[in-house]
This record gives structure tokens, sequence and C-alpha cells, in this order.
């Protein structure tokens, strides 16, 4: 074998291996290392992107159907509206199983009763479980999750 094409074979066969390791199609971050790759979820299959909307329930209230409408924006907004009291704050995504979604829910009352106190922070954990497309069941996390069928307003 002359050296030229030695040179020539050893260059061809350096190519080859800076081609085929610059191939990211196969790789994701989510492959355990000697594992198969995992392919990372479409953004249309996050059920948290699916929360994003205004939710309605029904609840029967000593005898009285009153409802309940909680908004979920995709910029963090949260707003919860039960009969007088429309109270708003943030909420951020804590964890997504599955259907099951976790968020954390921060809201501030201002003036309840007093309209000098100062403003007073209240964090809640929701579990929002989907049924479907349009319908969740958002309980509190806790002792009494006491558990509300939402449907999709809009």
């Amino acid at each position: 074998m002359s050296n030229s094409w030695r040179a020539s074979a050893i260059a061809f066969g350096i190519g080859v291996i800076l081609i085929v390791g610059c191939d990211k199609k196969g790789s994701t971050p989510n492959a355990a290392p000697g594992g198969p790759s995992v392919p990372p979820k479409a953004d249309a299959a996050l059920y948290s992107k699916k929360l994003v909307g205004n939710w309605e329930a029904t609840e029967d209230i000593g005898g009285k159907a009153e409802t309940i409408t909680m908004e979920f924006k995709a910029d963090g907004a949260f707003k919860l509206v039960m009969g007088p009291f429309d109270i708003k704050g943030t909420w951020k995504l804590v964890k997504e199983e599955g259907k099951t979604v976790t968020v954390s829910t921060e809201t501030t009352f201002e003036g309840f009763g007093d309209p000098k106190a100062p403003a007073k922070a209240n964090t809640k954990t929701l579990i929002a479980v989907f049924e479907d497309a349009n319908t969740v069941v958002i309980s509190q996390e806790g002792n009494k999750p006491d558990p509300k069928k939402f449907k999709r307003k809009s």
C-alpha cells in the first residue's frame, strides 16, 4: 500500500466518524447512558398546556347551585371566581405524570374584613386529573381534597 493511499483511507475514516458522531437525529437529552433513547414529549401532548384556559364547575351550597370558575393563563396568571369572590394570583407547574398535572397557586387576599389590613399571600397545591380534553377534576392537595369536576368554558 502506498503512503498516499493510506493517508486517504485514514482521512476518509475520520470523516465518516465525524459525520456519524454529529448525527443528532437518534439522540435525545432523555437518553439513558447505554440504553435506548426516549423521544421527548411533543408540546401538544403536555396536559399542563391543556390546562390553560377557562374552566367552570357547579357546586351545591346550601341547596343553591353556585358556579366556580378557574382561569389558568399561559403567562402564569391565575384567577378563581366563587360567587362574590374574585381571587387573582399566579400558578406554576410542579409536576406532570400522564394525565395528572400538579400546580402551585399563590393568591393574595386584600382587605377581607379590614380594608386597611395588609395583603395576605395564600399558597395552595392543586391536582388536576384530565378525563378528556374538555373535562378535568381538580382537587386541593391535603387531607380533604374535595374534588370538583370542571368543564372547559373556553
